[in-house]
């Protein structure tokens, strides 16, 4: 589920952000500002650039890292970090796991501000 909603419990309105099913493999600038070690990024370089395997057979992935697969958390975390410090900069609540982002805020019109600044950061990532 993605979107904005009013919790009716608290009233607080959240923005929930899934992201995509794949991690792109365009985020290797990210990922080199953020990893040191050589050997990591190697091996992140090797699980985008692996396939997946369908029914026995190894299929070529076009976009990355498929959500799911074992390095999906790491690279998620990663690629997450920089919004986790803007929101955090604008005083924020919110809560991340892996790639899913619940935001916290007390009315519709700052959710919707927050909304488009999430978009906009998606975008960042996208081929």
């Amino acid at each position: 589920m993605q979107g904005i909603h009013k919790r009716a419990t608290t009233g607080l309105w959240i923005l929930t952000l899934r992201n995509a099913d794949t991690v792109s493999r365009q985020v290797s600038g990210t990922i080199h500002k953020t990893v040191k070690d050589r050997g990591v990024i190697s091996l992140i370089r090797k699980f985008l650039q692996s396939g997946v395997m369908i029914n026995g057979v190894v299929v070529e992935t076009e976009e990355g890292c498929p959500q799911g697969s074992t390095p999906s958390p790491l690279l998620s975390n990663i690629m997450l970090n920089e919004l986790d410090k803007e929101l955090e900069r604008r005083g924020l609540k919110f809560c991340r796991y892996a790639d899913d982002v619940n935001i916290y805020v007390r009315s519709r019109k700052p959710a919707e501000k927050v909304m488009v600044v999430l978009h906009g950061y998606r975008r960042r990532f996208k081929t």
